[in-house]
């Protein structure tokens, strides 16, 4: 019987990960997202796999292309190239470590190197299919859409003369040099990703990069324009060392020898090192080596030592929530992307002129209190598998849908009321504005909490399983109507108290009348958040 090939293994393996990524609400690719958990996965497919992730890619490129094709009014085609090639170039990174960081981290934790240690494969065949099923059956290959427009129209701009050849030429190496350095930097944090769970250190940090990918990303998209004339404006004082920096060097220094020799060699080095560590630590789990020595486990205390710990059952699902969350850094950085999000668009807000800032500046505790509420879904997600333990538990859905939101409202709140109240400080000068801004922020957020969980809580399964954005919507039907009730809450908590402080505002209004109106709608929605959850009644099996 002929072995199976590495493209047919890594199909099989790539929806195993699906398959298991999914219980335990991880992760899943696209074309897995469309399948109800009742008729099975989809079986991969290389083009259903990459072409979502294509078109996305291809598109944010273009993008970015257009001004050194065509050119643009407020930046030169050579600075529009310039910044548009670093932009892609962080957007790299950013977009292939969630790629590759996700899957690898699953293939590891989730058991799924297990099964490929016991096949009659020898470790190169079991490392072919693993990069197969990553790239062409998980999406990774789509990254390439990222660069592939760029280049084309930096390259037609060339033939017009309008940026030098051997500027595009650069891109070229810079672009594969980034892209081969992203993909083993997520192989690395990938099976590093179960030490992650066990180190503080390691999971603040891992937070933090998924918060930092979060923000760059909607950075670039939401304030292209002013990135690229602020950068702009920046690189020709630059200039001088940024021809020396890795991976940059080749596209600001592709005429200067001694730059270009030295950030092309210090590219190529960072990159062998990255290899060489990474492949050696995949290598080694594929082959079922011990990548280290296990730490020594703290000797179990003694029955005397122990002491039981009864607590009220609303305190120690909030505890076990906060506990959950910070072992998930993937979780948390979305939960606080909510939070970040709204803060980086108020303070664009800010940037405008003092005279619309006076009108509607409490438009922005309340854009940046009702969005913060608006992550409580992560901590339904966060569960995972766990969540079939608490169908057998005595907790009502009144006091699952509290404890969320009171999780939720104990990350987000704090940061929320401390930006209000710098925002508006800021602003107007006034503490009593501060103080009041900082409670209208608290109130939307906890309001918020309380809506979007008890949505959340009524929409569980009934039958014990597991809870992520595929378990939890496993019909069209349940998905339209959990999308649905998302969307008025959404708008209800977000979109109508900006409305009245910006058509308040905008009608002449004084702020303390500005300020009455939007804490009584505020009010409401706190009212309304802590009726809904009362109004929930039975155990997650009625």
């Amino acid at each position: 019987m002929a072995k199976p090939s590495p493209l047919e293994i890594g199909r099989y393996l790539a929806r195993e990960v699906a398959y298991r990524g999914f219980r335990s609400g991880r992760v899943a690719p696209s074309w897995a997202r469309g399948s109800a958990r009742a008729y099975g996965f989809r079986p991969p497919s290389a083009l259903r796999a990459n072409v979502l992730g294509a078109v996305f890619y291809g598109i944010m490129s273009v993008f970015l292309g257009l001004p050194v094709a065509i050119g643009a009014p407020y930046v030169e085609p050579m600075a529009a190239f310039e910044v548009g090639a670093s932009l892609l170039l962080g957007l790299c990174v950013v977009f292939t470590l969630m790629q590759v960081a996700p899957f690898t981290a699953t293939f590891v934790s989730e058991g799924v190197v297990d099964l490929v240690r016991i096949l009659p494969i020898d470790t190169y065949v079991a490392l072919l299919s693993y990069l197969s099923a990553l790239f062409l059956y998980w999406g990774a290959l789509s990254i390439l859409a990222l660069f592939v427009p760029f280049l084309a129209l930096s390259f037609a701009a060339a033939a017009r003369g309008s940026i030098p050849v051997a500027a595009a030429l650069a891109g070229v190496f810079s672009s594969l040099s980034t892209l081969a350095l992203s993909v083993f930097l997520g192989l690395a944090l990938g099976i590093a990703s179960y030490s992650a769970r066990r180190r503080v250190s390691l999971r603040i940090a891992s937070t933090l990069g998924w918060l930092a990918a979060f923000t760059a990303m909607y950075a670039v998209i939401s304030f292209h324009e002013s990135i690229v004339r602020h950068l702009a404006s920046y690189i020709p004082r630059a200039s001088s060392w940024l021809g020396y920096v890795p991976f940059l060097g080749p596209i600001y220094a592709f005429s200067s020898p001694i730059p270009l020799a030295a950030s092309c060699a210090t590219t190529i080095a960072v990159i062998y090192g990255v290899y060489r560590a990474s492949i050696s630590r995949l290598e080694a789990l594929l082959s079922g080596a011990e990548l280290a020595a296990e730490r020594p486990r703290p000797a179990p205390r003694r029955a005397a030592e122990a002491r039981i710990r009864v607590s009220h059952p609303l305190a120690a699902l909030v505890r076990k929530d906060l506990k959950l969350l910070s072992r998930e850094p993937r979780r948390l950085a979305s939960l606080l992307y909510l939070v970040v999000f709204p803060i980086i668009f108020a303070i664009a807000f800010s940037w405008g002129s003092a005279s619309r800032l006076s009108g509607a500046i409490l438009a922005a505790p309340c854009f940046i209190g009702a969005l913060s509420g608006l992550g409580s879904d992560n901590l339904f997600f966060v569960e995972g598998s766990g969540a079939k333990v608490l169908y057998h538990l005595p907790i009502d859905r009144r006091t699952l849908a509290l404890s969320k939101a009171l999780a939720t409202s104990l990350v987000t709140a704090p940061i929320a009321c401390a930006a209000s109240a710098t925002l508006v400080l800021l602003a107007t000068g006034s503490p009593t504005l501060a103080l009041g801004s900082a409670a209208l922020a608290v109130a939307l957020n906890v309001g918020t909490s309380m809506l979007n969980s008890a949505v959340s809580t009524k929409l569980l399964p009934r039958e014990p399983s597991s809870w992520s954005e595929l378990s939890v919507s496993t019909t069209i039907g349940r998905r339209f109507t959990r999308s649905a009730i998302k969307i008025g809450v959404s708008i209800a908590s977000t979109a109508v108290p900006l409305a009245i402080a910006i058509g308040a505002s905008s009608a002449g209004l004084g702020l303390w009348i500005v300020a009455t109106a939007v804490s009584s709608y505020a009010a409401a929605i706190l009212i309304a958040g802590a009726i809904l959850v009362a109004r929930l009644r039975g155990d997650l099996t009625s």
